[in-house]
């Protein structure tokens, strides 16, 4: 039996938004162990990518962890590579951005402890062709790569030469990893992995590669059994040599020839490939599944890279291309103060911009962090605290470059595509604030960003039918609407097909984690929103519309302006130096069986220097009959990613409403409603009480190992009983004012 070479990259980071206790306990059962393991065992070698944001943690929290990690980094026994400071998806930067992430994060390594990264890799494995230049650009020499997007339908035999890829004359060596092997790095025992090993070894392999999330790998195995499964693995490594030997992946680079050329496309692995697949998308693929698992030619897949990129995500969730594409704006003042900084040196002056370069930069690193631009195993962009710390990282960013650039520009607007729909929306940038209107959907704000929570108040999640959701319908309480008589029965769920030994280890694409009965309170929570979550968006309900129905989806529209398109009339600035957007739509609402024609005008005022919004809302009857609807605005708030316990609504006289239950309250002139960290409260004012109807937007998600609700916030929605004659019309304002608590209110 030959000697096969192991080199095993760990990849360590938290999620945005992690609570202090989950790191903590992270840095007890995960960090602690594998170091203590690594320490006690000299003979095993790997690499390692830790995040930046983790190491800036671990630095402040937990110094004795990074002294350690520091030694195993002077001996030799882990070498260091990067992704970047955040972990983001580097290919989805501005270019400059994407180096400027490669570089702080080699530098602080090197700082911190103690050597530079020489090689890359992608966040996930999610490859872009895009890498090459940056990656290159950075001065990484290779990076590693699925093999099965290097060698698609091959069989896997191990590393045994360096692939070699090109682009814009950028050259860039490519290591190729088994990612079939990954799921064997997260059973709770070692021993099937070792004897895959042992066949490898026997049968000629001669080096593997494989990339795994140490976090992901104590999810799975359970924390507490993690530092002996690493354990096992190096006892293996210190007694067998003459079969096993644990390498960095440095020095296998170090010893291979360069193989074959190659071009690989956008891809992302097929394990992480299904959470961005819609529920029709994963039928088709198990249909597709199920008719290659008969043909042994087909199993393996073609010969050639079926590429799906995580941008993916960024068409399906439009809360994660809100972010991406928002994250621009950031980049250009960040770049706007980098100038500036620049120019102080040059000119000899004092660099007092540094300091505030350097937060802003980091800021802006944490807001481009890559989980929550996608749906993943851990909730990615599901997990409302991720997005949260992103828009909150986003707006550190930008106060910082204000306050160094002595910005006083008052409230403007600018007028664009910035969300890459092909309409045109206004964004608006103030002294305390920044938002985003959006003519095409319902003429409603998609962000409205305080900078003294700092946070989007409007961080909501929208309401989709994810695969997983599948897996509830047979605990559903709605009543049968076929008999069983009527229903064809499914096919059956295909399997995944077998290739090779490894195959056997990787879960198929399409499935996922079977629920039990301890799940069935979730299909209760279960409801899917006919429209993107905005707010400011105009609704015509019946007089027997209920929270329940709203809740639900269920509810009944009269007219046809919720969500719909709205003419921009005009974005410009008032003789007070507010920003104000005009937006209205012609439309109909239905009385009976008749149609009414409707228009609504709706201003949206911005105050140059104060943290609120109002609008200023007009309805007309056009046509000859009256009109008899609920008026109704929407709006889907969230302030710090967490409803707080026993409430959170405030309504006049020290009435509470518990904003995590569908309820109802008349006549509404004021209320404020807080989060879980109560440092503000959004006081709402209305110019005409109204009815007040709320529930909470929660969704089912995936979280790891389990399934669970998550809270995206309330929606809130302002109703009024609207009686219009012919050529009437009606006025209804509403103020929306971010106000800071007072110490133990």
């Amino acid at each position: 039996m030959e000697g096969l070479d192991l080199a095993l990259v760990l990849t360590a980071h938290q999620p945005l938004g992690t609570p202090e206790p989950a790191l903590q306990e992270a840095a007890r059962w995960v960090y602690e162990p594998v170091l203590n393991a690594l320490t006690e065992h000299p003979a095993l070698r790997i690499g390692l990518a830790m995040s930046g944001t983790l190491m800036d943690w671990l630095d402040q929290r937990q110094p004795r962890l990074l002294e350690l990690l520091a030694e195993l980094v002077r001996r030799g026994q882990v070498e260091l590579l990067t992704g970047g400071w955040s972990f983001p998806f580097l290919d989805g930067l501005a270019e400059r951005d994407a180096l400027a992430q490669l570089r702080a994060h080699s530098e602080g390594l090197r700082q911190r402890l103690g050597a530079r990264p020489k090689g890359g890799l992608a966040t996930e494995d999610a490859w872009d062709p895009a890498l090459v230049p940056i990656f290159a650009r950075s001065g990484l020499s290779w990076a590693l790569a699925d093999e099965r997007l290097l060698d698609p339908g091959g069989p896997s035999q191990g590393v045994r030469a360096l692939f070699i890829t090109e682009r814009d004359g950028h050259t860039l060596r490519l290591l190729p990893s088994s990612g079939q092997l990954r799921p064997l790095f997260t059973q709770p025992s070692p021993v099937p992995l070792l004897k895959l090993l042992a066949r490898k070894a026997k049968q000629g392999t001669e080096a593997l590669a494989v990339v795994e999330s140490v976090e992901r790998m104590a999810e799975s195995m359970g924390p507490e059994r993690l530092g002996a499964w690493v354990r096992a693995v190096a006892r293996v490594v210190d007694e067998q040599t003459h079969w096993l030997r644990a390498v960095t992946p440095g020095a296998l680079v170090a010893r291979l020839e360069p193989g074959r050329r190659v071009s690989p496309p956008a891809w992302t692995p097929p394990h992480l490939t299904r959470w961005s697949l819609s529920p029709a998308e994963t039928e088709r693929l198990a249909r597709y599944q199920a008719a290659c698992a008969d043909h042994p030619a087909l199993r393996a897949g073609p010969p050639f890279a079926r590429g799906r990129s995580w941008r993916e995500s960024l068409s399906r969730y439009d809360e994660a291309n809100q972010l991406h594409k928002r994250l621009r704006f950031t980049s250009e003042e960040v770049h706007r103060l980098r100038r500036a900084a620049e120019d102080d040196a040059a000119a000899g002056r004092t660099p007092v911009k540094l300091q505030p370069l350097v937060t802003a930069e980091r800021r802006l690193f944490v807001a481009q962090s890559g989980e929550v631009l996608w749906h993943s195993p851990g909730g990615g962009v599901y997990e409302s605290r991720a997005r949260h710390a992103a828009w909150a990282a986003l707006a550190d960013a930008e106060r910082a470059v204000a306050r160094a650039l002595g910005d006083r520009r008052g409230a403007r607007a600018i007028v664009g595509d910035h969300d890459g729909d092909g309409y045109d929306e206004v964004f608006v940038r103030a002294e305390a604030l920044t938002a985003m209107v959006e003519p095409e959907a319902g003429g409603a704000l998609g962000e409205l960003t305080f900078f003294d929570i700092p946070g989007n108040v409007l961080n909501t999640m929208t309401r989709r039918e994810e695969t997983l959701h599948r897996s509830l319908d047979r605990f559903t309480t709605l009543p049968a609407l076929v008999g069983k008589d009527d229903v064809v029965a499914p096919s059956p769920r295909p399997e995944l097909p077998q290739s090779n030994e490894e195959a056997e280890n990787e879960p198929a694409i399409i499935s996922t984690p079977e629920l039990t009965e301890l799940d069935a309170p979730l299909a209760a929570a279960l409801a899917f929103d006919r429209r993107p979550r905005r707010s400011m968006q105009d609704h015509f309900f019946p007089a027997t519309t209920t929270p329940e129905q709203l809740s639900a989806g269920q509810h009944e529209e009269l007219g046809d302006f919720f969500g719909a398109r709205y003419k921009l009339d005009s974005a410009e600035a008032d003789d007070e130096g507010r920003s104000v957007v005009q937006l209205s739509r012609e439309g109909e609402v239905r009385e009976g069986q008749h149609q009414r024609l409707v228009r609504v005008v709706k201003r949206l005022v911005f105050p140059p220097e104060e943290p609120w919004v109002e609008a200023r809302y007009d309805v007309v009857n056009r046509y000859a009959e009256p009109v008899h609807a609920l008026f109704a605005v929407e709006l889907n708030l969230n302030l710090d990613g967490v409803l707080p316990e026993g409430g959170g609504i405030m309504l006049p006289g020290g009435q509470r409403r518990d904003a995590r239950q569908p309820g109802r309250a008349e006549k509404v002139a004021k209320l404020s409603i807080s989060g879980l960290l109560r440092r503000f409260a959004l006081h709402l004012t209305l110019s005409t009480p109204a009815t007040l109807f709320h529930y909470p937007v929660e969704t089912v998600c995936r979280d790891g190992q389990r399934a669970r609700r998550a809270s995206q916030g309330v929606c809130l929605l302002l109703a009024w009983d609207l009686a219009l004659w012919g050529q009437e019309r009606a006025r209804f304002d509403l103020k929306l004012q971010l106000v800071k608590l007072k110490s133990g209110s």
